[in-house]
């Protein structure tokens, strides 16, 4: 995984191949986001992160590594540390 920082609020996360160079981005363009602490489920099919995309707070999020799309996990009315 890499973390691109345009700037300290608009964050790019791109899913590396280190076998074969690959690189695909996980996140959508043109969304500006905050992505912390990712981590890798255990059995490597999603991508855990604390993000405000598509919110006013932080929330959990999950990237499904095949479908690359993001589902919120956990979504309180205040950040999630």
């Amino acid at each position: 995984l890499v973390r691109r920082l345009e700037t300290p609020s608009d964050q790019v996360v791109f899913l590396v191949d280190v076998q074969t160079g690959g690189v695909a981005r996980l996140t959508a363009g043109g969304t500006r986001a905050v992505y912390e602490h990712l981590t890798w489920t255990a059995d490597g099919r999603q991508i855990l992160a604390i993000s405000d995309v598509g919110r006013e707070y932080q929330a959990l999020v999950a990237f499904d590594v095949e479908t690359g799309q993001l589902v919120h996990r956990l979504t309180p009315a205040c950040d999630v540390d």
